[in-house]
């Protein structure tokens, strides 16, 4: 059962977030009339907040304003919202185009996390999960996010975890990994040869957000037998043009890789 205290301790901290969000610069004793809450009560969570950079105090009155963190938050929020529903559409294009798996990735907390995704219309496919987690290092939006970040960012991307070998063709190396991505930044879109899984092969581009920063991917994960060489070229492009696409109606001024 919860603890009521604690409900209690959240209801409040919300409260004044709410309450200083109407007004900008409030100082304790304004809150704690407002909210009909002690001072002492209202000092000690406001205090908290600040550690925590979401309230900063002003120098000149000792009144306190909201941060732009929330807003950070709000907007990554909003992003994956938007992403979402923006990619659906040419995801599902890619997916009726190959027949095959389509996925929207992001990274979050050093690994791969999927968000959304288009099944194959085959009998046999990919067996994966939207909230999955996976490894950055060896699943084709991993290393097309990474490839796509500023260079010592994307450097330790991989690195967050260790280079777990899942088979033969599993990068498992900084020196490696520095190449992969040298090597994705030349060729356009990123490739999982069988690293991850054996008989798969997935490639992936990233999607630019406004600010231009690579906050996604979208793959398309083909199993080695079904794979069609000849057709392969128009895939890509193809994939490329998706990714071009999300990222200019998310607002981003970004050229594909």
């Amino acid at each position: 059962m919860e603890n009521t205290s604690t409900v209690s301790a959240v209801v409040r901290v919300f409260a004044i977030l709410e309450d200083m969000a109407t007004h900008p610069d409030a100082g304790i004793s304004d809150l704690a009339d407002r909210l009909k809450l002690p001072k002492a009560t209202i000092h000690r969570f406001v205090k908290t907040l600040e550690s925590m950079g979401y309230v900063k105090q002003q120098a000149n009155t000792e009144r306190y304003r909201l941060t732009m963190k929330l807003f950070e938050l709000s907007s990554q929020i909003i992003d994956h919202l938007d992403i979402i529903s923006i990619a659906g559409e040419y995801m599902q294009k890619l997916s009726d185009l190959t027949g095959e798996t389509v996925h929207l990735g992001s990274i979050e907390d050093g690994a791969m996390v999927y968000l959304h995704k288009i099944p194959s219309r085959h009998a046999l496919q990919l067996v994966s999960k939207v909230g999955r987690r996976a490894p950055v290092h060896c699943t084709a939006i991993g290393k097309a996010i990474s490839a796509a970040l500023p260079e010592e960012e994307g450097r330790i991307q991989a690195g967050v975890a260790p280079f777990t070998r899942f088979t033969e063709n599993t990068i498992v190396s900084q020196g490696q990994w520095d190449e992969e991505l040298i090597t994705i930044q030349g060729r356009g879109y990123a490739m999982d040869d069988q690293e991850h899984e054996l008989n798969v092969r997935c490639f992936a581009v990233p999607v630019f957000d406004r600010n231009n920063m690579p906050i996604a991917g979208i793959s398309i994960s083909i199993p080695t037998f079904r794979l069609d060489e000849e057709f392969m070229p128009e895939i890509l492009q193809q994939l490329r043009n998706a990714g071009q696409s999300v990222s200019t109606e998310l607002g981003s001024t970004v050229a594909a890789l």
